[in-house]
């Protein structure tokens, strides 16, 4: 899960701008309640700008926790699967089932998946089992190349 709550250290709640990139957010919320969801946003956070992150719920979870405050988020090529449509503040979407790996890497981008290749070119040379994102073209959507 993503959580920001809006606590600063320095200057006025509210200020700036979050980015979240390249992640990989699965089945968060099974146990259900208010606090259910991938992301949380608090109404005096700064804006979350999400990009090239693949959040796959299972099929009635939300992307969301209750009350977090959707207004506040933007981005774009971002792959949200299972918990109903993307949000309508983030644009370039994916709505496909990511096609994830079903063996020890879990995580991990089958050939398949719609996720290869469709995020942009994040400047992020090696993915999070070091694998090179350098001269594919455009990232793939999640933490795994």
């Amino acid at each position: 899960m993503l959580f920001r709550s809006g606590i600063v250290n320095h200057g006025p709640p509210g200020s700036g701008t979050v980015e979240i990139f390249n992640n990989t957010l699965s089945n968060c919320g099974k146990h259900g309640g208010p606090s259910a969801g991938a992301i949380s946003v608090g109404f005096h956070s700064p804006e979350l700008l999400l990009k090239n992150n693949l959040i796959d719920q299972a099929e009635g979870e939300a992307y969301f926790t209750s009350g977090a405050a959707i207004d506040h988020i933007h981005g774009r090529n971002n792959l949200w699967f299972g918990g109903g449509p993307a949000p309508r503040q983030t644009d370039r979407n994916l709505t496909k089932d990511p096609e994830l790996s079903a063996n020890q890497d879990r995580f991990a981008l089958t050939d398949k998946s719609p996720a290869k290749g469709a995020g942009y070119d994040c400047g992020i040379a090696y993915d999070l089992k070091g694998a090179s994102r350098v001269g594919t073209g455009a990232c793939s959507v999640g933490a795994f190349e």
